[in-house]
């Protein structure tokens, strides 16, 4: 009946949670409860951030190769110097006729003969090193002889030991020049400045 003072009101639905045990929780104390901790998924790397790395590796690599080619066609360009230099020798001596493992004679328009390493040094002179020249023996024991070919009756002079000491090694203008000739390796003259060289 409505107008019973006796009837209870209505109650409040039962807002109760019930935990794992079975037992009935408070809101509050439900809300108190520890939660699962969801792990989140790792993140990725940005694509942008893979390409630029790339990007830079590819570059490093580049260069890399880049100084390598650099290195490798400086060497080319070195060693086709040299070889071209040794063509160039070879060739100029070869239009000569100098024969550069052997010593020269080389005479002159003044009447003067020496002997040595000659050499093309431009278009209007030689150069001969290792010289000597010859002196006709007055005396077979003349001390300053430096060494004496007892057949022809010479001596072998060595160019330096002079009184105003000059050095080893001569200029000839071409001009100069009658002509020049290779001296056989096995000959006198070459075995005499071949055995003065060694003992200086």
């Amino acid at each position: 009946m409505n107008g019973d003072p006796y009837r209870s009101a209505p109650q409040p639905a039962d807002r109760r949670v019930i935990n794992r045990s079975g037992a009935a929780a408070t809101p509050q104390r439900a809300a108190e409860e520890p939660q699962p901790i969801r792990e989140e998924a790792p993140r990725s790397t940005p694509r942008s951030s893979q390409i630029r790395r790339s990007d830079e590796y590819d570059d490093e690599k580049k260069s890399r190769k880049g100084l390598l080619w650099t290195i490798i066609i400086a060497l080319l360009v070195i060693i086709l110097a040299i070889v071209g230099w040794f063509a160039f020798t070879n060739a100029k001596s070869s239009t000569t006729g100098i024969d550069t493992g052997k010593y020269q004679a080389i005479f002159l328009s003044n009447g003067q003969v020496y002997f040595g390493k000659l050499s093309d040094f431009n278009e209007q002179s030689y150069k001969l090193t290792n010289i000597y020249y010859p002196q006709a023996q007055a005396d077979s024991k003349d001390e300053d002889a430096e060494d004496t070919a007892a057949s022809t009756g010479i001596k072998l002079i060595r160019l330096g030991d002079e009184v105003h000491g000059p050095e080893n090694e001569m200029f000839i203008t071409k001009e100069q020049t009658l002509y020049y000739e290779n001296l056989k390796s096995d000959s006198k003259v070459s075995g005499l400045i071949d055995q003065n060289e060694k003992n200086k």
